[in-house]
């Protein structure tokens, strides 16, 4: 049917509509990347992902974001690993549970980017830094292989990066990940 609302109330359609619309906006993305691709042979591909659409089967139907698809069709999936935003009461438990969606999937881990917050954007103030960095140690522990934050200031020198740095350099001497 045309109408939304009439989508929207029937379980089925709204499942087709999902899929649909998750599908035309990857291939958009994926043709836009092959025109690049012909005078840029090394370009890179990354899809950036909520972290619900792993943890929430319905979020598909939220973002038109598909785990799934992203692993096969891109290069790497960038997840928003912020419990502060997805307002977690419980941190460790949410990074746990979203590693382990992640692991299910083939090449999950590999394929992965995890991305944290530096900064708790619904109170206005940076994270500490020491924070972050024990949020990439668990991470790491958990069999994380890449990691990502933002925002980096450096004018405030926020996150400290003699805090980050040494985290990051702990962790590269992992072999590099090809396709």
């Amino acid at each position: 049917p045309s109408n939304l609302a009439a989508i929207r109330a029937d379980d089925h359609l709204l499942g087709v509509w999902t899929t649909r619309k998750t599908e035309v906006l990857e291939r958009l993305t994926l043709d836009l990347a092959a025109l690049v691709r012909r005078n840029q042979p090394q370009l890179v591909t990354a899809r950036n992902l909520y972290a619900q659409v792993a943890l929430n089967p319905h979020a598909e139907a939220w973002y038109a974001q598909s785990l799934d698809q992203a692993l096969r069709d891109y290069d790497f999936t960038a997840l928003m690993a912020m419990p502060s935003m997805e307002q977690a009461p419980d941190p460790i438990a949410f990074f746990n549970a979203l590693v382990e969606a992640v692991k299910q999937r083939p090449h999950g881990l590999e394929r992965s980017l995890f991305e944290l917050q530096s900064t708790d954007w619904r109170h206005r103030r940076d994270l500490p830094s020491t924070e972050l960095a024990d949020q990439m140690r668990l991470l790491y522990s958990l069999g994380v292989r890449h990691l990502g934050y933002y925002p980096d200031n450096p004018y405030r020198a926020t996150p400290d990066p003699a805090v980050i740095q040494p985290v990051l350099a702990a962790q590269s001497s992992l072999p590099a990940v090809s396709r």
